[in-house]
């Protein structure tokens, strides 16, 4: 059962050996609360190595959480399994604490907009910069237009990175940004310890 008081508010950190932190407590990597109870974080994540879990902090293992023997898509802190994937890949993790629910989804990531070759119908899709434990960079070189942006996995609006502000940093479901025609290089850094980002 998932009868157990969890107690997690404030942080959450992912670690494990299909993930860069290993199953040293010290090294699990911080997770982005995106609301109120709800953290997630991009990996790249491995098939051997285990699987992963969380922690609430760095200190050890106390209130660690990891995936219900009994229930799929809950989370349990007794007698719980490690998570896994089937395959090797970048993968969205997203945990909801409010409710001791999670999701793993396989991402790949475009940029799409008025600004990009394919306008609003068609993604123009980045490149994780390496296939490893603790790569976040995805990149792609391309030409736009005058117009607007926005950056989308699995040419799909379910999960979209905008900039509200202006600032280079990314939200969930952000503002479009605006860019003026030319041959760019652009980087999306989707690394939920320093926060998600880009460069054009």
């Amino acid at each position: 059962t998932n009868s157990k008081t969890v107690t997690v508010t404030e942080s959450l950190k992912i670690l494990g050996g299909s993930v860069i932190a290993d199953w040293n407590p010290g090294n699990a990597v911080s997770m982005q609360m995106v609301e109120n109870g709800v953290f997630e974080t991009y990996q790249y994540i491995t098939v051997d190595g285990g699987g992963f879990k969380f922690v609430p902090s760095n200190a050890g293992w106390d209130g660690d959480l990891g995936a219900s023997k009994t229930t799929a898509g809950m989370l349990n802190q007794a007698e719980e399994d490690n998570l896994t994937v089937d395959a090797d890949g970048f993968y969205r993790v997203r945990i909801n604490t409010n409710d001791l629910t999670y999701s793993v989804e396989a991402t790949n990531w475009g940029i799409i907009g008025s600004a990009t070759p394919g306008e609003w119908s068609e993604d123009t899709d980045m490149t994780l910069v390496s296939e490893a434990k603790g790569e976040y960079k995805l990149t792609a070189d391309i030409t736009l237009t005058d117009g607007e942006i926005k950056f989308r996995a699995n040419d799909d609006w379910a999960i979209n990175l905008g900039d509200s502000g202006a600032d280079g940093s990314l939200e969930n479901g952000g503002d479009n940004i605006a860019v003026t025609a030319g041959t760019y290089h652009i980087e999306l850094n989707l690394n939920s310890a320093t926060g998600f980002s880009y460069t054009i």
